[in-house]
């Protein structure tokens, strides 16, 4: 399945998924006042904060560039250069992006 593909699918599961959720959010329980956060609706409060969180753009490179990153910043730990290890990760994005 090509990029452009995959990422009009996952679209349109999010959408779907989206409003799917949000329908509960209208329900009467949803409304219920919580003791343990001063009688708030916080249901309802979750559910509306859920509806503002934007969908995440991932390139096919996402998960290679994850795991360089993750082994700049072991790297660094360990006693590499920040310098160093920023350079080393940059040449192997690079390379990888080129494959």
């Amino acid at each position: 399945m090509k990029a452009q593909s995959i990422h009009t699918t996952m679209h349109f599961v999010t959408v779907v998924l989206s409003q799917h959720v949000s329908q509960p959010g209208k329900s009467d329980v949803y409304q219920e006042g919580v003791a343990y956060f001063n009688d708030q609706p916080i249901y309802a409060k979750i559910v509306e904060m859920g509806a503002n969180v934007k969908t995440v753009e991932q390139s096919d490179y996402h998960y290679t560039l994850r795991e360089k990153l993750s082994a700049a910043i072991t790297n660094i730990h360990n006693g590499t250069s920040i310098k160093d290890a920023i350079q080393q990760t940059q040449d192997d994005i690079d390379f990888a992006m080129e494959e």
